[in-house]
């Protein structure tokens, strides 16, 4: 009986881990141990749009990413335009490991007018390369603007404008 309940507690213990090592987050082993534990944390990233935004970026080990920037851009180089009257939310997403120290993040934030109502959607996709040292990430990326009414996850709905991101460079907030 002994023999019995100390093959089940090992089995009860192993079970877990066997069918983690199926999964494809357990297969790839680089979410809680490798990778993931390495750019979890938050970063203060510098993107070049024509001209310099901070933007704070929150990674999690598992795939989350949160990013928040000015909530009210004042436009290129600091002249206003139809920017001047936009507030941005905070951007939501994900990524994934693509490489030994590199990764893709896509975000989707919302663009409201001053009285808070929905004017576009901003998806914002970003390819990166982690340094040796886990201290700073290096990218460029693409913004996509997407006006309100259309479906910002569907890879079809209608691009407003598009707008490269030349570079993104991220130091650990540590």
């Amino acid at each position: 009986m002994r023999k019995k309940m100390v093959l089940a507690g090992l089995l009860a213990l192993a079970a877990p881990a066997v069918w983690l090592g199926f999964t494809e987050y357990g297969s790839q082993g680089d979410y809680a141990l490798g990778f993931g534990k390495q750019i979890a944390g938050g970063w203060l990233m510098v993107v070049d749009v024509g001209s310099p935004v901070e933007v704070l970026v929150s990674l999690s080990a598992d795939g989350g990413v949160m990013m928040n920037s000015a909530l009210r851009p004042a436009g290129p180089n600091n002249t206003g335009g139809w920017l001047d009257t936009r507030y941005n939310t905070t951007s939501h997403g994900s990524w994934k490991r693509t490489g030994p120290k590199t990764f893709e993040a896509v975000t989707l934030l919302f663009i409201q007018d001053n009285d808070g109502n929905l004017v576009m959607y901003e998806k914002v996709f970003m390819n990166a390369a982690l340094n040796d040292e886990g201290t700073r990430f290096e990218g460029t990326g693409l913004i996509h603007l997407i006006q309100q009414g259309n479906d910002p996850l569907d890879p079809a709905a209608p691009v407003l404008v598009s707008i490269p991101v030349g570079s993104c460079t991220a130091r650990a907030i540590r």
